[in-house]
């Protein structure tokens, strides 16, 4: 599956306990950065639904789930 993670995930906020970076406004939304679960040992621990700025709802990494690449 493939999800949105890295910086971008981290200012869209995590649900579950934290509300998401002070950055969101200075991130390019254009093209936020997309890796394939499949590729990652953790594979979609971790992965909920969200919504993306201009994408509409996509997987998108929690903050406890690691970045792989």
């Amino acid at each position: 599956m493939r999800y949105v993670t890295g910086m971008h995930a981290l200012n869209l906020g995590d649900r579950t306990s934290t509300p998401g970076d002070w950055h969101f406004s200075a991130m390019d939304w254009q093209h936020p950065m997309i890796l394939e679960s499949g590729r990652s040992p953790f594979g979609d621990y971790g992965i909920t639904p969200q919504d993306v700025p201009g994408h509409g709802v996509m997987p998108v990494a929690s903050h406890t789930a690691p970045a792989s690449t």
